[in-house]
């Protein structure tokens, strides 16, 4: 069997359990991301151990949005 090399490499990436909690540093992947021109989705937790309501942060939801990123609602958290 021989093996041929694919030539548009794929990978799906997804930031996971982004919250506002998690802001400084999903921002600084995502910004990381696309500087790389790697496109990629971000899950997020709309109510983070039950404390972190998403509508409380209005700034973190536009910056998310401001991008055209995915946004993946994952229900609650574990704690």
């Amino acid at each position: 069997m021989i093996i041929q090399p694919i030539p548009n490499k794929l990978a799906v990436v997804t930031l996971h359990d982004a919250s506002p909690y998690f802001s400084k540093r999903i921002f600084e992947f995502t910004d990381a991301l696309e500087n790389l021109g790697i496109n990629f989705n971000v899950a997020v937790v709309p109510f983070y151990h039950h404390k972190e309501d998403l509508p409380r942060f209005p700034d973190f939801v536009a910056n998310i949005e401001k991008s055209h990123r995915i946004i993946g609602s994952l229900g609650t958290s574990c704690e």
